[in-house]
């Protein structure tokens, strides 16, 4: 398995350590470079339109799509994690990633 991210991605994930976490700028921006360290980073135009409540979760599929995703990892049960899928793409919860792995050890 390879992390797979985009820079639109990582700056929100700066942005809500910040607001939402009370993190530091620079805490912030250090877990996004660790991140960005070990990921793939797709780039992406911001043009894909699936997610009609929730236009910011389109990058999310977005980067999915244009990195060639096999799966989206996410806690999000009022959008993403209802579409199920997308072009192939599963979109599954952190608790069904790690069972996932689990199959795949055994």
């Amino acid at each position: 398995m390879v992390s797979l991210t985009c820079r639109e991605i990582l700056d929100e994930l700066e942005t809500k350590l910040q607001t939402r976490l009370g993190k530091s700028a620079a805490d912030a921006r250090r877990a996004a470079r660790e991140i960005e360290s070990f990921s793939r980073v797709a780039v992406i135009s911001g043009s894909l339109q699936v997610v009609a409540q929730d236009a910011e979760d389109d990058k999310v599929v977005e980067c999915a799509v244009v990195g060639g995703a096999t799966h989206i990892v996410t806690g999000d049960k009022r959008h993403l994690l209802p579409l199920g899928n997308y072009q192939g793409i599963q979109i599954i919860s952190a608790r069904a990633l790690l069972d996932l792995i689990g199959e795949e050890t055994r």
